[in-house]
């Protein structure tokens, strides 16, 4: 049946609504604004690509490792936090990205393209053009998998995607379309029956063993259409329309997550509940658990409700963009990723928002630093790139966002990550994924894909960046110029008793000896990685018997400890010894019960 997709003339019904036109808030730049930068600039754009580096952040040996995965004709292609470029599937352990064309392959920047990897990133290959059917006018693009059957064959999954296409002056067309994966043989749809669709899309698939797809696009400031297959993209229907009818007075951003037959969505927007233009910006939740055809009633998150939040009065941001992000986890719990602030300048951090049994409650993610610059010459449309992502069992969440190494630095960016286990509601350290030792080491345009592989107590996250192909200091950085999209995966394991006991890093491994020794029944043991490395940090007794594995898998660099609780073993002496890659340090300690 999945073959025959492709034979198939993509027939679009559309269920057309009345939209309602309401003036923005506060927080208003969007991709439209910079879209109509690059129109301006394509006529004095050039094809050339200047000295190509052989891998990003050449000066920073800490860096995760980086693989050239195609190259833009700008860095406008995926230059937005609010769209789904990168794609894993856990099942299959694919991944695949979507993305506009350079003219060193392409005929315009507005073609549509997507690379491939079969091999964790490691190499990728590019397929055909997705888009050569229709007007090549396409903008910011999200894709997905389709694997209603969870198949481990990637020849068995159909490559789905959506994006905003210009009509051709400004944004107002949709396309959408499939590819079954890695065939080269897509086929693409323009609908301009309406004129007043925005800049992004998001689109996602089922996860009840259907052939059923889901994908967000904006109409006009504060409506949402929900469009919707029911055969894996065979014929596409704008099946629901949210608007003021729901209480939304302005829309910024919006999210489909499916958990079993349950469609989740979140709305990020001013509501009539919380005070419409003048309130904040909030969630606003609903869902449907029969495909889309009813939903329930609209419930609104008001972040400030939460006593953890209190501080804050305002969102975060520094250049105008919301940035956030949205999942659910197996219990079907909603969690919200945002930057909050106090506007008298006394906190200003990433938070989580998150459903518990009771009710609502938040988190303190991290804090962001006040150098930060999102962005480069006319590219401010991203602010700290929030994104989130989920393993294939909905039992640990990984956030993902880009900040100064260090405050008061306003040149480097780095991308930083955390992770939570859900069944305690445990997080990681900070971990700083790319540790940007370089005057040019800038992280944008970056993506996390919203899956992650969980092998063993080992975690994965897979990226993606953009960086401008020549070689060129930071401030010759141009964004009409062509780019190279970059992706990497990053793998740690999620251990609860290993905690960042002061920040920096340090200039050499070490090991140290334990507090309190001797101990009963529980001791710290404090240890320094200068490099991220695979780590084990084990436990022998005098017999040299191993005892206890305190950590065993890729750490980080930094300065950490971990917690020993020695409840189950007898007195006596006992030696705990701390791998590093080359690194090998032993330490004893005395148990006295």
């Amino acid at each position: 049946m999945l073959k025959n997709i492709i034979s198939l003339f993509l027939l679009v019904s559309v269920a057309l609504s009345s939209s309602f036109a309401a003036k923005k808030g506060a927080i208003v730049p969007r991709e439209k604004k910079h879209a109509a930068i690059e129109n301006a600039a394509a006529a004095k754009m050039v094809a050339q690509t200047g000295l190509r580096k052989s891998s990003p952040n050449q000066g920073s040996p800490m860096d995760i490792t980086w693989t050239l995965m195609d190259s833009m004709a700008n860095v406008y292609g995926t230059s937005s936090p609010a769209i789904n470029p990168l794609v894993y599937d856990p099942w299959s352990n694919s991944l695949a990205m979507i993305h506009r064309g350079h003219a060193g392959y392409s005929s315009s920047s507005g073609t549509m393209w997507y690379g491939y990897s079969l091999d964790e990133a490691a190499t990728w290959s590019r397929s055909s053009q997705l888009n050569a059917d229709i007007p090549t006018f396409g903008r910011y693009p999200s894709s997905t998998f389709s694997n209603p059957t969870h198949s481990t064959n990637a020849g068995d999954m159909i490559y789905e995607y959506s994006y905003p296409q210009l009509n051709p002056s400004a944004f107002g067309y949709l396309a959408f379309g499939l590819d079954p994966f890695m065939a080269g043989t897509p086929f693409s749809t323009e609908w301009a029956g309406q004129n007043n669709y925005s800049s992004q899309t998001w689109i996602a698939p089922s996860d009840d063993g259907q052939t059923n797809l889901y994908f967000f696009a904006e109409l006009g400031t504060d409506s949402i259409a929900f469009w919707r297959t029911v055969d894996q993209g065979g014929t596409w229907t704008e099946h629901h329309i949210f608007s003021t009818e729901t209480g939304l007075t302005a829309i910024y951003d919006e999210r489909i997550r499916c958990v079993g037959n349950t469609i989740h969505v979140e709305l990020l927007c001013q509501h009539t509940n919380t005070g419409g233009d003048a309130g904040p910006i909030v969630s606003a939740l609903t869902k449907s658990t029969d495909n889309g055809e009813t939903w329930s009633d609209i419930e609104v998150v008001d972040w400030r409700t939460i006593p953890a939040l209190s501080v804050y009065d305002d969102w975060g941001t520094k250049d105008g963009r919301v940035s956030h992000d949205f999942i659910v986890d197996a219990n079907h719990h909603e969690h919200m990723f945002y930057s909050l602030q106090d506007t008298a300048g006394t906190a200003w951090d990433i938070v989580e928002v998150y459903r518990t049994a009771t009710g609502w409650d938040a988190s303190i993610i991290a804090p962001r630093t006040g150098s930060f610059k999102p962005g480069f010459a006319a590219l401010t449309q991203s602010d700290n790139e929030i994104g989130v992502a989920i393993d294939k069992d909905g039992g640990f969440i990984a956030l993902k966002w880009i900040d100064a190494p260090v405050e008061g630095d306003s040149v480097d960016t780095d991308i930083f990550m955390r992770c939570k286990r859900l069944s305690d509601n445990t997080w990681t350290p900070i971990m700083n994924v790319t540790q940007t030792q370089n005057p040019d080491g800038r992280e944008m345009s970056t993506h996390i894909a919203p899956y992650l592989k969980k092998d063993g107590e080992n975690l994965t996250a897979y990226l993606a960046k953009s960086e401008q192909l020549a070689a060129v200091v930071d401030d010759s950085l141009n964004d009409t110029q062509p780019c190279a999209i970059w992706a990497g995966k990053f793998t740690w394991m999620h251990i609860v008793g290993v905690v960042e006991r002061e920040s920096g890093l340090p200039r050499q491994h070490a090991l140290y000896t334990n507090y309190p020794n001797p101990f009963n029944p529980a001791t710290k043991i404090s240890f320094d990685i200068a490099t991220p490395s695979n780590v084990s940090l084990k436990v022998y007794d005098i017999t040299g018997q191993e005892v206890a594995t305190l950590l065993s898998g890729y750490q980080q660099a930094g300065k950490f400890e971990v917690a020993f609780n020695a409840s189950g073993l007898s007195s006596g002496v006992y030696f705990y010894t701390l791998q590093a890659g080359e690194f090998s340090a032993t330490q004893k300690m005395l148990l006295s019960k």
